[in-house]
């Protein structure tokens, strides 16, 4: 919302409420959007929670699940193996 709007919504306010109403419906709106903002932030963290107990579940049945602790062979990320050089591999008699 830009600065030419917030006054555009001030102004219509003030000229609905009145200036002697005005501070007392910003101060209702204002409580208005603070309880909007945490009734959406429930919401959110509830789904978040509602989302995140079968993963939780998941992983503790999968032991290669990447959370998990364990790492199966393809999800080891070191890289390619280097090269055995000749001195590295054993000698035959």
């Amino acid at each position: 919302m830009g600065i030419t709007e917030i006054i555009l919504i001030l102004v219509v306010a003030l000229i609905v409420v009145g200036p002697e109403g005005l501070p007392d419906f910003l101060r209702a709106a204002g409580k208005i959007v603070r309880e909007l903002q945490s009734a959406g932030n429930t919401v959110m963290r509830e789904l978040t929670e509602a989302v995140d107990e079968p993963r939780r579940a998941l992983n503790e049945l999968n032991p290669l699940a990447p959370n998990s602790g364990t790492r199966s062979p393809k999800q080891n990320n070191s890289g390619p193996e280097p090269e055995k050089s000749p001195e590295d591999t054993p000698e035959q008699h």
